[in-house]
């Protein structure tokens, strides 16, 4: 099984993981559009509980995590590279 379908078999809440290339292409380029990562799925998790089942959901898929919120992340560059996941940490505890 592929990264994406382990992720989409672990994380069912509606809305947690989302797959659109559309939505994960705009979560993955930078506000200038210089930059642009690729990623195999969003997560918007609304919980600690959520982020950890993310994170378990990512370790079992073999995909790393690239955490953002409000636009930022936390890596060099904006955007996940191949094989990963990009974490939507905004809506945390709201």
């Amino acid at each position: 099984m592929d990264a994406l379908n382990t992720l989409k078999a672990t994380l069912t809440r509606p809305g947690l993981l989302i797959s659109d290339p559309q939505i994960v292409d705009m979560a993955t380029t930078d506000f200038r559009g210089w930059y642009k990562g690729n990623a195999v799925g969003l997560a918007r998790p609304r919980s600690v509980r959520e982020v950890q089942d993310v994170v378990r959901a990512c370790r079992t898929a073999g995909c790393a995590i690239v955490a953002q919120g409000r636009q930022h992340q936390h890596v060099r560059r904006r955007g996940a590279g191949g094989g990963r996941a990009l974490a939507d940490l905004e809506h945390v505890g709201t």
